[in-house]
């Protein structure tokens, strides 16, 4: 898995501890589905983007999945 830039793993580090692991399952998940995705931070959330598309991940009182494809 790369490294995430020290932005990202600042947010998830800043998660409650019940969202923390689910915030870091779901990055890992978007790095392994789509290794080629470029990872910063967009609208205050982790953002992956690919090609036209992106999907950000933010830590609310649940956890969200934006997902936007063009």
């Amino acid at each position: 898995m790369p490294e995430l830039p020290s932005e990202i793993a600042d947010y998830i580090d800043s998660a409650p501890p019940e969202r923390r692991a689910r915030l870091t399952q779901l990055v890992e998940l978007i790095q392994q589905l789509s290794p080629q995705a470029v990872v910063s931070m967009r609208y205050k959330m982790p953002t992956f983007t690919a090609g036209n598309g992106w999907i950000s991940v933010a830590n609310q009182n649940i956890i969200c999945l934006f997902i936007h494809v063009s």
